[in-house]
């Protein structure tokens, strides 16, 4: 199969589930504002021990947009002890943007950094623009 092929295997799968917890949320705890994105992505963080599995050193909330610095990942640790933090991000980082992006349409994602990368922090912006 190769290695890129697989890797595009791998996302695609990601990505599924990554849709399909989305399409879950949305049905069960609708987005229609800034302030109810920030409570169900804390609930759902708790829900998902995300909060326990990840060293924060800020959280940051400005204005429509929401920032966190993450300075330990267990995810990306473990991949990179296998040698293998493309298929980690491939299977754990790939479908962030998915995530946020499909919660609703005015949330994005930025991360310009990722440990999975090599990066020394994987920085989320996760913003909310209206659109018409």
């Amino acid at each position: 199969m190769g290695r890129e092929k697989a890797l595009e295997l791998i996302e695609k799968v990601a990505l599924k589930q990554v849709e399909k917890q989305v399409e879950e949320m949305r049905a069960s705890m609708p987005i229609n504002s800034f302030e109810d994105f920030l409570k169900i992505f804390q609930k759902t963080s708790d829900e998902h021990m995300w909060d326990k599995l990840n060293v924060d050193e800020y959280i940051r909330v400005e204005g429509t947009v929401r920032e966190s610095k993450t300075v330990e990942c267990i995810y990306a640790d473990v991949w990179k002890k296998w040698g293998a933090p493309e298929v980690g991000y491939a299977w754990q980082c790939s479908g962030d943007f998915a995530f946020i992006g499909g919660l609703h349409p005015n949330l994005r994602l930025e991360r310009p950094k990722c440990l999975m990368k090599g990066d020394d922090c994987c920085n989320f912006h996760m913003i909310w623009e209206e659109r018409e």
